[in-house]
């Protein structure tokens, strides 16, 4: 139930960017709670719980991963950042999406946005740090902030269709690890899976399906075979049944 719950959470933050028609690069509004001080170390307030041990290689994969959690302001507003493999980082706070851009080195990650820039330092799944205005009336305002690791896709199932010929109903059934399943109308087979945000790739020994994760929760996206002698492509449309 606690996975199924954090996973609505995740897919809501996502959708929630995804059906932006113009999502700004600037926070709106003024901090709720901060107030002007120096930037202090790492602290560790009250942070969503995602996963009980993320997968070790997940984390260290931080281009394409997720987090979720709290900052210190708007009464610890939810925070919720989504860090593209290009470089881009989706920010869903309290009040709006925004996207800025992010920059890793070694275990620590910069987060820059119009006119606010978070810094963070990732320990065991979990990054925690400092964020500071940057322009503006509250240029030079601070506040703490953690958020944790989570995989919106680990431990899920989801059935529905495919439009391949003499296939059709499919279920894909994800592991904690990056493994994946696939359970069709002829066989069951073993794969694995890596996700960009929203978007995932399920791997096969023969064929590959790409999708992207909707604000209704489904998963819709097109298929192909892998082999030198068969090209064909189709479709496929799922929904999270676990």
């Amino acid at each position: 139930m606690v996975r199924k719950i954090l996973f609505g959470l995740v897919v809501a933050s996502l959708a929630s960017f995804a059906i932006a028609q113009d999502p700004v690069t600037e926070r709106p509004g003024q901090p709720a709670t901060a107030t002007p001080v120096a930037p202090a170390g790492p602290a560790a307030p009250a942070a969503v719980r995602i996963m009980e041990t993320p997968p070790a290689a997940a984390v260290r994969a931080i281009p394409g991963s997720c987090w979720v959690g709290t900052e210190e302001l708007n009464q610890n507003g939810k925070l919720h950042f989504g860090l593209k493999k290009d470089g881009t980082a989706v920010m869903i706070d309290a009040q709006s999406a925004v996207t800025g851009r992010y920059v890793v080195e070694g275990d620590r990650v910069t987060l820059t946005f119009t006119n606010c820039v978070y810094r963070g330092v990732v320990r065991d799944g979990v990054m925690t740090g400092d964020a500071v205005v940057t322009a503006g009336a509250n240029r030079g305002m601070c506040w703490k902030y953690q958020v944790r690791f989570a995989d919106p896709f680990a431990g899920a199932s989801f059935q529905g269709q495919e439009s391949l010929d003499a296939f059709g109903a499919v279920t894909f059934r994800f592991g904690t690890t990056g493994e994946a399943e696939m359970i069709d109308a002829q066989s069951r087979v073993r794969g694995s899976y890596a996700f960009d945000v929203d978007e995932i790739t399920i791997r096969f020994k023969d064929c590959v399906y790409v999708g992207r994760l909707l604000p209704n929760g489904r998963i819709a996206g097109t298929a192909r075979y892998t082999t030198a002698q068969n090209n064909t492509s189709w479709t496929f449309n799922v929904e999270r049944v676990k």
